[in-house]
């Protein structure tokens, strides 16, 4: 199956967390495809600096979208 787009991945993030941070895990389960398929969407749109992932003080990790992703959201 094919990764999501970084459009994608940035339409759920605002979708889930508006302008914050959102768990990754919810963010997989509202991403098209298996965990495997939508962690690969996630990754990409990480690389080329659209999204930010940090780990929360709970070990748990964290995904926003970056400035260049807002840019990009807007663009459209």
């Amino acid at each position: 199956m094919k990764a999501p787009e970084p459009r994608e991945v940035l339409t759920a993030i605002t979708r889930l967390g508006g302008d914050g941070y959102v768990p990754v895990y919810d963010l997989l389960l509202e991403l098209p495809g298996d965990r495997r398929t939508a962690q690969r969407g996630l990754r990409r749109a990480a690389n080329q600096g659209l999204v930010l992932e940090r780990h929360g003080p709970d070990g748990r990790r964290y995904a926003a979208v970056a400035s260049d992703g807002w840019a990009l959201l807007n663009a459209a």
